[in-house]
């Protein structure tokens, strides 16, 4: 997989999730390079929290790194690694806009039958979230330095 953020390993361009959802894009094992089984380095999925509206009450949420039988992302589904809960008090700061949230995936956990894998959102009492989430080596997530996107002249 390349350094650098692109759609064959972003699930996840600015959607908003309203309820427990998988991310618009999978990505099929089947292409060379996008492959994250055995004998390949750790790959994390990096969240970037865009809006975070609404987190208050009761919401609760869960990010969660899924393989699939199918390019629906849901069937044959299995969840290869998870944040766990993050409670509403949590989220106001691990899931306020602009944090991000890296979750490990270690080789070797993808099943044999899985075609896909994508991440999912799992949530409870409609939170509502927007994450940009991509898939990347291990490597490029320890030497990533935040640049601003866009300069405000006052």
């Amino acid at each position: 997989m390349q350094d650098i953020l692109n759609v064959v390993t972003t699930p996840a361009t600015g959607q908003a999730f309203t309820a427990t959802a998988v991310a618009t894009n999978t990505i099929p094992l089947s292409v060379a390079g996008r492959d994250i089984g055995i004998g390949k380095d750790a790959v994390a999925l990096r969240c970037h929290v865009v809006v975070a509206a609404g987190i208050a009450g009761t919401e609760d949420y869960e990010i969660q790194i899924v393989s699939a039988t199918a390019a629906d992302g849901t069937t044959g589904q299995v969840v290869l690694a998870t944040t766990g809960l993050i409670t509403t008090a949590q989220a106001a700061t691990r899931l306020a806009a602009g944090a991000v949230v890296d979750l490990l995936l270690p080789p070797g956990v993808m099943p044999a039958t899985a075609t896909h894998y994508t991440m999912k959102l799992v949530g409870n009492n409609s939170p509502t979230i927007t994450l940009i989430a991509s898939f990347q080596p291990m490597g490029s997530l320890q030497n990533w330095k935040p640049y601003p996107s866009a300069v405000t002249e006052i």
